[in-house]
């Protein structure tokens, strides 16, 4: 009986790897599925009917650049949870900085969209220019993805990980500029309004930006003050967002 239970343990660690990545597969099949799904149903609703090919054409971009992410930055546990929660030390500011962007995007721009596509609020924007921003869109979401998949400390809210032995990242686009994961999602954002053949969101978008220039300069800070290191880093790397501007 004993010897039963042995092989048994023995079979079931043997299976649980296999097991263990044929269920987080699924998950993150289900997952993305879901996200679709939640997408088109707002544009559907927002914008009062199925057609709008930018509008499929938006959602189909960011699931597959999330699809991309997911891939290109495989979490650890400690990871995951650093980027799904609030935890100690996060600044107070920050929460109210990241968590209306969060709603923003990508669930407002569609919602705002939409509403422009219901009642032909813009005037239509040349379909020429609407592909130059697929383009410019992909290379942003690129950029952040890379700088996500360089830092071992990219969380969601700007706290400095004691516990977790933080230090100031200088490998990937890190070596360029200071927050490059900021540069591209405003990339991004900049670029979503356009794919979305609205003008409108275009300016939401902006200002968006704008709260995310306001998180850098909060957050350069905050690490400056705070992170060992980070200052002789920042005196290498001179700038934030972008390249020879700031």
């Amino acid at each position: 009986m004993i010897i039963e239970k042995e092989r048994s343990s023995m079979n079931k660690e043997r299976i649980s790897p296999e097991v263990k990545e044929r269920s987080r597969a699924v998950k993150f099949l289900l997952r993305f599925l879901i996200y679709a799904g939640i997408l088109a149903i707002i544009w559907r609703l927002a914008s009062g009917s199925w057609g709008g090919w930018y509008g499929w054409l938006y959602i189909s971009l960011d699931v597959a650049l999330g699809i991309l992410a997911a891939i290109w930055v495989p979490l650890t546990p400690e990871m995951e949870q650093e980027r799904t929660s609030i935890k100690a030390g996060v600044k107070q500011w920050d929460k109210y900085i990241v968590i209306p962007l969060s709603v923003w995007y990508p669930f407002g721009v569609l919602v705002l969209a939409g509403i422009d596509s219901r009642f032909g609020w813009s005037s239509n924007i040349p379909a020429a220019l609407i592909y130059l921003a697929t383009i410019a869109a992909v290379g942003g979401r690129i950029i952040s993805t890379w700088a996500a998949a360089s830092n071992p400390f990219y969380g969601r809210f700007v706290r400095i990980q004691t516990e977790r032995g933080h230090i100031a990242v200088d490998q990937g686009p890190y070596r360029y500029i200071r927050h490059p994961g900021y540069s591209g999602l405003s990339i991004f954002l900049l670029c979503a309004g356009i794919i979305l053949n609205s003008w409108w969101t275009l300016l939401a978008n902006v200002l968006a930006v704008g709260a995310l220039i306001l998180r850098t300069v909060l957050e350069d800070r905050t690490l400056q003050d705070e992170l060992s290191g980070y200052a002789a880093y920042a005196q290498e790397v001179r700038y934030r967002l972008l390249p020879g501007v700031w």
